[in-house]
């Protein structure tokens, strides 16, 4: 019996050691890490309003210090680092998700149940240095973990950081950290868990699930908002639209075509997926987009107006169209007129933009003016625009101050003498100006006269004018002579009363009384 005795006294002693002992002397744990498994670069915690670094711990501890004070707080950091060569690394890249991503952390003390939240944090921390007053500032929550007195001496699963990896992978970076505390001041009693530096079975680690890379020769897809193409079996992104064939470009549209994306997105689509003229132009004309639509997309883009010209002109659209485009840029008159001026188009379509854009006669002389043409070009516009000669006189008066610049543009207008009269009427000049602009016209002196005839003036003026003419004294007495006889020739109303007035009233009293007595035989 004694031997039996002592052997159950020893077997009592190794369960008691193997139950309490064991687990703390750091020789089991129920949980370990993979060859896989993703370690801290550095970690440390802080304590509430103290100066004082833990950073060569093997603890690390979140909550409160006692569940009866909630002055002693305590937060736990951890900065993780990927590989930007490995597998991971590169699957997520190239568009795929993370079919698990979770946080598993050794708990060594714990003293009740308590709410512990996972946050995003800053990478601007140092383990060796980091402390209370200089830690860095916590961030939008990731997950969270439900801590009970049964998670003592074993490891516990934080959950659902795929979103946050995926997040830092795609923006390209490799480092990212996280903080730990506990949210709701509740004054839960602190949770104690291993750090880095503990044995390699309890350090804390990211166990990290994607999926395979397998995908079909030139396969393309999207994933929010990346798009990638399947190149040697693998998946990369695609960041020139130009530097895929035909084919495989309306594959892609097809795909953009197919989401229902805001103007803002299909924007941002073409900005990351090329920056040449060339790209953009060819994006632009695939997406199913309205005039408008092109419009704001064009604004978006930020180009400047000979990039915006290029576009606008390469796109094939109709002159309404192109008319709709430049409406929507909300450009100034001086930006307009650049623009259309490095539109390669006709001098018609040009002229029919500027009658579509409808703006006041002095606007379109300033569009032309601003477009820096020939008189010949200008007046191939003007001729293009089809305004009534009133319009024309404005248009030329807004463009040229002097009668010599007038005149040159006047003589490339190839006006009938008659349209060319009702001009020079229309530009409301005086009697030396009109004399200044028809010397400095290309006529003939029949020609003069046939406008001077036309000007609606009174004998003298017409008579000032021919004064002022560059003629020779036979030229000028020609006119005065054709200017007499067609004086001679007009009836004067006020000349024919001053000389027969006496017989008009004389006549008009013998029928007036002649008209009364006929109504009193009656």
């Amino acid at each position: 019996m004694t031997k039996q005795n002592n052997t159950l006294i020893i077997i009592g002693i190794l369960l008691v050691l193997a139950i309490f002992v064991l687990p703390k002397l750091d020789l089991f744990a129920v949980y370990q890490p993979t060859t896989d498994a993703i370690f801290p670069i550095e970690d440390s915690r802080v304590d509430e309003d103290k100066s004082t670094n833990y950073g060569f711990e093997n603890y690390l501890r979140f909550g409160y210090a006692s569940g009866s004070d909630c002055d002693d707080e305590y937060r736990t950091y951890m900065k993780f680092e990927l590989d930007k060569n490995s597998e991971l690394y590169r699957t997520v890249r190239e568009g795929n998700h993370l079919t698990k991503a979770d946080l598993y952390v050794y708990v060594s003390t714990i003293g009740n149940t308590v709410d512990i939240v996972m946050h995003e944090t800053t990478n601007d921390w140092n383990e060796n240095t980091i402390n209370w007053n200089n830690k860095p500032s916590t961030g939008a929550s990731i997950t969270s973990f439900r801590f009970s007195v049964s998670d003592d001496d074993d490891y516990i699963r934080f959950q659902g950081l795929a979103n946050y990896i995926e997040t830092k992978i795609r923006a390209d970076e490799n480092v990212f950290s996280i903080v730990i505390q506990n949210d709701d001041r509740d004054c839960a009693e602190k949770v104690i868990i291993r750090s880095k530096d503990s044995l390699w079975k309890y350090r804390p680690f990211l166990d990290i699930d994607y999926p395979s890379l397998d995908c079909i020769e030139n396969e393309i897809k999207a994933d929010e908002g990346i798009y990638y193409i399947c190149r040697d079996q693998r998946f990369i992104e695609i960041v020139n639209f130009v530097a895929l064939s035909d084919e495989e470009q309306a594959r892609l549209m097809d795909i953009i075509n197919q989401l229902e994306l805001t103007i803002g997105q299909k924007a941002e689509i073409i900005k990351n997926l090329t920056t040449t003229l060339e790209g953009q132009l060819a994006m632009i004309t695939q997406l199913e987009l309205l005039t408008a639509e092109k419009a704001e997309i064009i604004k978006q883009l930020e180009l400047n107006l000979e990039e915006q010209a290029t576009l606008i002109t390469e796109m094939q659209l109709t002159v309404a169209e192109q008319y709709i485009i430049i409406e929507q840029l909300d450009l100034t008159i001086q930006e307009q007129a650049d623009l259309i001026n490095q539109m390669k188009i006709n001098l018609a379509a040009k002229a029919a933009l500027i009658q579509l854009l409808q703006v006041e006669n002095e606007n379109q002389a300033r569009l032309i003016a601003e477009m820096e043409l020939s008189f010949a070009d200008q007046a191939e516009i003007i001729k293009a625009l089809e305004n009534l000669i009133g319009d024309d006189a404005e248009i030329i008066l807004a463009l040229y101050d002097t009668i010599d610049e007038q005149a040159q543009l006047i003589n490339q207008l190839e006006f009938t003498k008659e349209e060319l009269a009702k001009l020079i009427t229309a530009m409301g000049l005086t009697i030396a100006e009109n004399a200044d602009l028809i010397n400095q016209l290309e006529l003939t002196t029949e020609e003069q006269l046939e406008i001077i005839a036309n000007l609606e003036l009174s004998l003298e003026q017409e008579k000032a004018l021919v004064e002022q003419l560059r003629l020779t004294i036979e030229e000028q007495q020609k006119l005065i002579e054709d200017l007499k006889d067609k004086e001679d020739d007009l009836f004067d109303l006020q000349e024919f009363w001053d000389k027969y007035k006496i017989f008009i009233i004389a006549g008009g009293v013998i029928l007036l009384l002649l008209l009364l007595a006929g109504g009193k035989k009656r």
